[in-house]
Order: structure tokens, then C-alpha cells, then sequence
């Protein structure tokens, strides 16, 4: 014996169309000056991230503690090229360099903003404390920038 088997389709319809958002970021090269061992005073620089997201939209900009730094964001490290040596920084969102600026893990603070008309353009601040006897060379170090959307 067979039931009799009605099947019916449903149509779902949504008077919206499906939209791609977009977000661009780009980075100037940031680079420290030479940094001076005998120096009392700590080494400054600035870079600029610019990011253009669909405008209205809401966004972050996070970064990770860098290769050496073993995930924690105060011991941001540069690895010297010819040497063991290691050169002690940090990247911060202000120009008081009191906000360290990463993921929101281990105190650090990340940028929260809301795109508009125009490439919005982020100052990264960085310094190297003073004091740090280092050998002579070159350092170096990644950071790997996130924009979460």
C-alpha cells in the first residue's frame, strides 16, 4: 500500500541583495633612526597605516607581538642580522606611547574605528627604550597586521 506523497518547494525571497564588503589597507616602511647605546633619551619613529573600508562600516586593525617576541606584547624584540644580540621596542597607538598597540591579549589595545568617505589614516608610534647595550648591527622584526571587518 502506497501513501499518496504531496512535496512542496519553497521560495525564499529577500528584498535585499547580497553585497561584498571590502576593505583596503595598506603600510608606509617603518624604520627606527640609528639607535645610541650611551644615549639617555629613548628612539622614536612613526609609520602610517591607511585603511578604505566600504564607508559606514565598522572595523578593527590589530597586530601580533612579532617573531621574537613569544607572544607577548611587552617584549616586542628586534633580532639583531649579524649577532645573537636583541634590541628591546614597542608599537603604540598614541604619542604618549602609553598604549601598546596588538591584539587585546596581554593588555595590549587594538584600533576600533567606523570607515567613512575618505582612506582613514592610522599614526603607529614605536620606540626603543634607552639604555639597551646591544651590539652594533642591524635589527630587524615582522609584525603582521590584521583588519578584522
Amino acid at each position: 500500500m502506497f501513501a499518496n506523497v504531496k512535496r512542496f518547494i519553497i521560495l525564499l525571497c529577500f528584498p535585499f541583495a547580497a553585497m561584498a564588503v571590502q576593505c583596503d589597507v595598506s603600510t608606509t616602511f617603518f624604520s627606527f633612526p640609528a639607535y645610541d647605546v650611551l644615549s639617555i633619551s629613548p628612539t622614536d619613529a612613526t609609520a602610517q597605516i591607511t585603511v578604505q573600508c566600504d564607508q559606514g562600516l565598522p572595523f578593527q586593525v590589530k597586530m601580533n607581538a612579532g617573531l621574537y617576541a613569544a607572544g607577548n606584547f611587552n617584549s616586542r624584540t628586534m633580532q639583531s642580522v649579524q649577532t645573537p644580540s636583541r634590541l628591546l621596542y614597542n608599537l603604540y597607538l598614541d604619542p604618549s606611547y602609553s598604549q601598546v598597540w596588538g591584539d587585546g591579549s596581554g593588555f595590549s589595545l587594538y584600533y576600533q574605528g567606523i570607515s567613512g568617505p575618505i582612506p582613514l589614516k592610522l599614526p603607529v608610534f614605536g620606540r626603543i627604550p634607552a639604555a639597551q647595550n646591544v651590539a652594533a648591527g642591524q635589527y630587524h622584526d615582522s609584525i603582521v597586521i590584521t583588519v578584522e571587518w
